[in-house]
């Protein structure tokens, strides 16, 4: 699926559900389908009450993940992914 046709399926605000497939410091990558992976950044992981701590708080490799669509960057097949709602933002 390209990234046009994902992105018209699944609009800004969309919840989608993806696996980890990869961990850096800064946040996890989806595979969202075969060929498109999302990036959750930690500043977006669930709202707790206390800080996230590299790797104890982070999803592991291969867990199922709920998430929205943030973002995607115009130009790039790049999706960007937060699990609070964008509702709960403002």
């Amino acid at each position: 699926m390209k990234i046009k046709t994902y992105q018209q399926s699944y609009p800004i605000g969309t919840s989608i559900s993806g696996r980890v497939i990869h961990i850096q410091s800064f946040g996890v990558f989806v595979e969202l389908t075969a060929t498109i992976t999302g990036l959750l950044k930690t500043p977006y992981f669930c709202i707790t009450k206390k800080p996230i701590q590299f790797p104890y708080d982070f999803p592991k490799i291969g867990d199922t993940i709920s998430a929205y669509i943030l973002a995607y960057e115009a130009g790039s097949e790049k999706v960007y992914l937060m699990q609070i709602s964008r509702d709960s933002i403002y």
